[in-house]
């Protein structure tokens, strides 16, 4: 399978859309297929970081912005 020759495989899960058990099958397979699972990204995430935890981040030297 062509997936052997690739260096690695980030996985792209849609929130409140992609089934966990869809996941967790692509996962086995990329990895029974010889490839190398670097990650996973959970995009599209719609709740946002309340306002009292992403103050605390910032006072313990966290970046604005990143």
């Amino acid at each position: 399978m062509a997936i052997a020759g690739i260096d690695g495989t980030i996985l792209v899960i849609e929130a409140e859309r992609t089934v966990s058990v869809a996941a967790a099958r692509t996962t086995t397979a990329i990895e029974a297929a010889g490839g190398h699972l670097l990650g996973l990204v959970l995009n599209k995430r719609r709740y946002i970081i309340p306002d009292w935890i992403y103050g605390r981040w910032l006072a313990a030297g966290g970046r604005e912005g990143v």
